[in-house]
């Protein structure tokens, strides 16, 4: 009976630790820094593909001072990729970004979700005027594992100048 207790110990201790190593910083990181390409390159079928169909989102842009918020499912999400990759593809722009302040939470009753909150800063620069514009988007999402990847089940998205 005490090696079977052991044994079971072991399997739950084993299986929650896995968890954990499956949503490190890093590989979080890598997933995030895989997911912005693909929408700024204009691959948003990957992007998408990212995307929980119950997947739920809020953007609020307050870069004019006038406050917009959008919000919806994977649909309007996905069409919002699409207008980004767009924007990308046409506008004379230099847009120098990173993102810092990485922060993965999980709750131990839940082992295979976790949220996860970042700063994406932007630096772009228009041409031909050489007009500069600095912002900061404060992302908050949770993640699902699925698979070797993740899925993301929620988004949100504060933009503002910084």
């Amino acid at each position: 009976m005490k090696t079977l207790f052991i044994i079971a110990l072991v399997t739950v201790a084993g299986y929650f630790a896995s968890g954990y190593s499956s949503f490190s910083t890093a590989r979080v990181a890598s997933f995030i820094d895989r997911f912005e390409d693909d929408i700024n390159l204009g691959n948003t079928d990957a992007a998408c593909a990212k995307l929980s169909e119950q997947v739920e989102f809020s953007q609020t842009d307050s870069t004019d001072g006038k406050e917009r918020t959008k919000s919806g499912g994977k649909a309007e999400l996905c069409r919002q990729f699409a207008l980004t990759a767009a924007y990308y593809k046409t506008a004379q722009i230099a847009d120098r970004h990173f993102n810092s302040d990485f922060s993965v939470k999980r709750d131990w009753r839940q082992w295979s979700s976790a949220q996860l909150t970042y700063d994406e800063h932007h630096e772009i620069e228009f041409f031909p005027l050489r007009n500069k514009v600095r912002t900061i988007v404060r992302h908050r999402m949770s993640l699902e594992k699925k698979g070797d990847s993740f899925l993301v089940t929620r988004w949100t998205a504060n933009t503002a100048l910084k």
